[in-house]
């Protein structure tokens, strides 16, 4: 066994007490099998020792609990002096001796038995060349140290630039260098968790007169294999000759690291670059640019593709994992496939999921398609009539059925909470199937008034022409007017790919009466003359009717109010008088069909109606009936009086000389019973 032993130490040289070393084996050796661990804590003045077996190790420190961190590792054999533990670290592993290395340690093992030759007779003086040989070997690790460094962490959700380092003393005309990256984002044990990924980076040829920063100063291109925690990079000439490097690296992105080439040994360990790793709050924004490209790889375990059948779903980014997106608008134009989370721009609703992009024109235009685990799709479309920004539409499948809200135009069909009114809509142009079309003074409306008005149309094509003859349309108007005073009307039409056909009205308690009789008639204005309201039966005031004095009368002949003046005489005012056509008054009768009373009316000039009732009386000289003595109308009956009405404001006024007086006519209703 090897004694590793010494003191723990800090950067300002400080002991580091109560850290746990732990010794991990990379490979079985003869004494110690591979993965055993062992481990040791520092005491209080950073002191550890650890006797360790012939193997190779890995070198774990963690501090007070924190994550554990590899810090190297060591080979020790049966023939290894004791040492410290940085001693070990710094000696070359089997995989670091190169050819060169090798030549190195040769010619000084040389130098040294020379030594030894001439000075046979020292003993001393070959321990000495033995101790420089070792020294030298420690040196190549440390030189080898010097060109491996490790990648900026990012231990967050989201993506976050770092300046890498500055490729620095570059002058032009093709000095490079090469960057190799090792490790992906997230660690899930995944193939694709093993990423590789290179850099490659030369100046141009631009003469010495030329700016800073400028294009083609110099130019790279980046080779992703596997998957990498790369996603961008910028290049900015911060100076002259001297290049920074900027990398975005990807969430969850740990324990990475990478290592640098250069012509010379000298100018990849110091002399044109210098490691940074200092964390961004502001997005770079370089003018070199860096062609960022996709390997294609497959697995020794299965028989390689064509070409043809991998390349271009390569380019189109198939086969590289999940690739979290922070945005989803496809600023540079280029197809991808990629996953989106809550916390993504520009993302199709509040849900993760796999989005696809496609270009469409170099404009540049996109379109993209995004599905959700819930089978929630979208698709969307950016332009640059609205730079950085992508509109979304809503797909709906028998998964993810819409609600009433998902369709806002549902609306317009009358099927959503309510509707807009359009003013002065047509009527006449609504040939094609659509419910609750509203409209405010409309034309073709068959009430041939003001006020709001809701047609429903059906229809159905005979030619797929799409033009007004071609369909065979219903319509079904639905009153409403001003402040409710047309509804419960409804008129019928019908288009027969020509013409509309008349309206037909349809009989309902808006538009009829039913009479003192118990008879279906056509309604306008009506008014119930009765003598005694209070003593008549319960269907007086239905169909609409309401009291107003000893008269009951509908909503057309609102504003009518009756008196009565003394027995059998009555008085209606608030009208024009008796409708001028169809009937005018429907008078009680008995089981028989006789009329219990008779009835005369006349009219003044101011539409004041005075209605006489009185006893039914044979006139043997005339033969006919004739008024007789006077009586008021039978208790719990009423007479049926149908009225002209002055126009409302909003109907057209009639002409003077259409309202002509009927003073003084009396008329009595009543044939031969």
């Amino acid at each position: 066994m090897t004694l590793i032993s010494g003191v723990l130490k800090g950067p300002y040289g400080d002991p580091r007490s109560g850290v746990t070393i732990t010794l991990r084996a990379v490979r079985t050796s003869s004494t110690v099998l591979s993965l055993a661990k062992s481990q040791s804590v520092t005491d209080d003045s950073g002191k550890y020792s650890l006797p360790v077996e012939p193997g190779a190790y890995e070198v774990i420190i963690s501090v007070y609990g924190a994550q554990p961190e590899r810090v190297g590792a060591i080979e020790v054999y049966n023939d290894s002096l004791p040492g410290t533990l940085n001693d070990f670290l710094r000696r070359p592993g089997e995989s670091d001796i190169t050819p060169e290395i090798v030549q190195t340690v040769d010619r000084l093992r040389a130098e040294a038995a020379a030594s030894a030759g001439k000075a046979s007779s020292s003993a001393a003086a070959a321990k000495v060349s033995e101790q420089n040989a070792a020294k030298s070997a420690a040196q190549v690790v440390t030189a080898f140290d010097n060109v491996r460094f490790k990648l900026p962490e990012n231990n967050t959700s989201t993506s976050v630039w770092f300046l890498l380092g500055q490729f620095k003393n570059a002058g032009q005309n093709g000095v490079g260098v090469a960057l190799n990256f090792y490790g992906s984002n997230g660690f899930n044990g995944f193939t694709y968790n093993a990423g590789m990924s290179r850099l490659m980076l030369r100046t141009g040829n631009q003469s010495a007169s030329d700016s800073t920063n400028k294009v083609n100063r110099i130019g790279g291109t980046f080779i992703n294999d596997t998957g990498t925690a790369i996603l961008d990079i910028q290049v900015i000439e911060s100076s002259r000759d001297n290049y920074d490097i900027y990398l975005k690296i990807n969430a969850f992105s740990l324990n990475c690291w990478y290592t640098v080439e250069q012509i010379t040994y000298a100018n990849a360990a110091g002399l044109r670059w210098e490691h940074k790793a200092v964390k961004q709050s502001v997005e770079p924004v370089g003018v070199m640019k860096v062609d960022m490209r996709t390997g294609v790889s497959f697995s020794q375990s299965q028989a390689l593709p064509e070409y043809a059948t991998v390349a271009q779903s390569a380019i189109a980014g198939f086969g590289i994992g999940p690739v979290h997106t922070e945005d989803a608008f496809a600023k540079d134009n280029k197809s991808s496939i990629q996953r989106y989370t809550v916390a993504t721009a520009n993302r199709p609703g509040n849900v993760s999921g796999g989005l696809l992009t496609l270009p469409v024109d170099g404009g540049p235009s996109c379109a993209y398609f995004a599905t959700s685990v819930s089978r929630q799709a979208w698709v969307g479309s950016s332009s640059t009539a609205l730079p950085s920004t992508i509109t979304w539409s809503r797909l709906f499948s028998s998964s993810d059925q819409p609600t009433v809200a998902d369709i806002p135009n549902l609306k317009d069909w009358g099927l959503s909470k309510g509707v807009t009114a359009a003013s002065k809509g047509n009527f006449n142009a609504q040939m094609q199937s659509r419910r609750g079309y509203v409209s405010t003074d409309p034309i073709g409306n068959p009430f041939k008034d003001v006020g709001t008005y809701f047609l429903d149309t059906r229809s159905w094509a005979v030619t797929q022409a799409g033009t007004d003859d071609s369909y065979r349309t219903v319509q079904t108007c639905y009153g409403y007017g001003v402040s409710a005073a047309q509804t419960g009307k409804i008129a019928v039409r019908s288009w027969n790919g020509t013409a509309f056909t008349p309206w037909v009205w349809m009989w309902s308690e808006a538009n009829t009466t039913v009479d003192g009789n118990g008879f279906i008639k056509k309604a306008s204005p009506i008014a119930r003359l009765s003598a005694a309201p209070e003593h008549m039966q319960a269907d007086y005031l239905d169909g609409g009717f309401a009291l107003a004095g000893c008269v009951a009368v509908n909503g057309e002949a609102t504003g009518v109010s009756a008196e009565r003046i003394s027995t059998g005489v009555y008085q209606l005012s608030g009208s024009l008088g008796l409708a001028k056509e169809g009937w005018t008054i429907e008078v009680p009768q008995d089981v028989n069909g006789n009329r219990l009373c008779f009835v005369e009316t006349a009219t003044d000039s101011d539409g004041v109606i005075t209605v006489k009732i009185s006893k039914r009386r044979f006139d043997i000289d005339t033969a006919t009936v004739v008024a007789g003595e006077a009586m008021d109308i039978p208790e719990g009956r009423w007479i049926d009086l149908r009225l002209a009405m002055p126009a409302r404001e909003e109907v057209e006024v009639l002409p003077p000389d259409a309202l002509v007086s009927n003073d003084d006519v009396s008329s009595e209703t009543n044939a031969v019973s």
